[in-house]
């Protein structure tokens, strides 16, 4: 019976490895939803947009990494004159990744940025699958609420 299991774990070892989306890395996400777009793009040393065309300069990041993802992507958006792009890969819940999209709209709305934020799954082929957002219009920080953390999932 030991010898059995022993061939069976073998056999199981030997197979290949089929990539689940737990085990992807973010560059495998950048490959898929960056389709059709500039990629890597060298912006100076050792600066690289993930993405870019000719309107958008976007950062890909995991959907609880939402403050890196916001501070890259406006610091290619400085530098290169374009509308600051996010997409922000879910790795968690469904509910904690709407509130990192939520507080990264909310923070951008706060200081008027305009911005595009798709929310992405691991399932999703391709950003058109993904859920489109934008910022935009200015608004007076007196006119926005702010942030209720009790009423969504930390992210």
């Amino acid at each position: 019976m030991f010898r059995f299991a022993v061939i069976i774990l073998l056999v199981l070892l030997a197979l290949p490895q089929t990539a689940q989306p737990g085990n992807l890395l973010e560059t495998d996400y950048q490959a898929r939803f960056c389709a059709h777009m500039q990629r890597e793009v060298r912006l100076g040393p050792q600066r690289r947009a993930d993405c870019m065309t000719s309107t958008l300069v976007i950062e890909v990041d995991w959907a609880d990494k939402w403050k890196e993802g916001i501070g890259q992507s406006l610091a290619y958006a400085a530098e290169t004159g374009l509308v600051p792009g996010i997409i922000l890969v879910c790795r968690q819940s469904r509910a904690r990744c709407l509130a990192s999209s939520l507080f990264t709209r909310q923070t951008l709305g706060r200081f008027g940025i305009s911005a595009v934020i798709w929310e992405c799954l691991p399932a999703d082929k391709g950003l058109q699958d993904c859920v489109l957002r934008r910022t935009g219009e200015p608004t007076m920080p007196e006119e926005l609420p702010p942030f209720d953390r009790g009423a969504l999932p930390e992210p």
